[in-house]
């Protein structure tokens, strides 16, 4: 959805074409440091490594992931689907769940000192997007959500404390009924495809 609103073009070509997409490297550390968050036994090292980080770059990563060691949450990559009342089926990857305590955690890699504000994490859609999906799920918002921005120049962890709350559902509830009208518009709801469908046209094309 996020992709849709900010390129159309961009989304045509991911999710109705199928075209190969290759995650840049700030992507794939990101990707590796919550390999490490849903499993402390994950060989980063050797990943980052073949990703061309040198010691230098890794003396910070290292005293970053050290800082989230106890930040961990109950579960991992939580995955849950819901239905709005329109019909629109939803799926979520929570970065982590404590069910028990209702709160979720999400997890940022920056590299800049002040890539995140409380602002920013208040409005941010896409914990809006989890709190609506944990309320069609449970009937219940969540009490609280750990944000944690990770800098991996300087080594840090900083976190923020949110919540979302009715307005924040209806808001987002809003968005994902206007994206859902204007792919019908331009005639891509049923063009769009799944991720299997996606993995089998990249082969394709990658083989042409």
């Amino acid at each position: 959805m996020r992709t849709f609103f900010s390129s159309k073009k961009e989304y045509y070509d991911r999710y109705i074409l199928g075209l190969p997409y290759e995650p840049n490297k700030a992507q794939q550390l990101g990707k590796i440091v919550h390999a490490f968050i849903e499993d402390p036994r994950y060989r980063w090292l050797p990943e980052l490594k073949s990703l061309g980080y040198t010691k230098r770059d890794l003396f910070p990563i290292r005293k970053a992931l050290s800082k989230l060691s106890p930040k961990r949450p109950p579960k991992s990559e939580v995955v849950l689907r819901a239905e709005t009342k329109e019909g629109i089926k939803l799926l979520s990857i929570f970065d982590g769940l404590d069910k028990e305590e209702r709160t979720l955690y999400e997890y940022k890699t920056t590299s800049e000192d002040k890539a995140w504000t409380q602002y920013r994490v208040d409005s941010n859609e896409q914990i809006s997007f989890y709190g609506l999906v944990y309320y069609l799920n449970f009937h219940k918002f969540f009490k609280e959500v750990k944000f944690y921005q990770i800098d991996i120049k300087k080594g840090n962890v900083k976190t923020f404390y949110t919540t979302r709350g009715p307005k924040d559902l209806e808001a987002i509830k809003f968005r994902i009924n206007e994206c859902v009208v204007d792919l019908k518009r331009l005639g891509w709801w049923d063009k769009r495809l799944s991720t299997k469908e996606r993995s089998v046209e990249n082969n394709l094309k990658l083989k042409i």
